[in-house]
């Protein structure tokens, strides 16, 4: 996963979930097109990136005594 150095905007919780209901993980039909499958990866590999963000910006760190 590419790691960035630019800070995200504060991500939202409802905003995943609709993206998951948008873009939802599946295995790719057989009906679909190789170009199909690179496309319907393509935004779901952005949702999982976004995921990975919201859970970075939501670390509770704790200072090690």
């Amino acid at each position: 996963m590419i790691k960035r150095k630019t800070q995200l905007p504060e991500l939202h919780k409802d905003l995943l979930t609709e993206l998951d209901k948008l873009f939802p993980e599946m295995s790719p039909d057989k009906d679909w097109s190789e170009k199909d499958c690179m496309w319907k990866g393509g935004q779901r590999s952005v949702v999982r990136y976004l995921h990975e963000q919201f859970k970075i910006q939501n670390e509770i760190t704790y200072d090690k005594e």
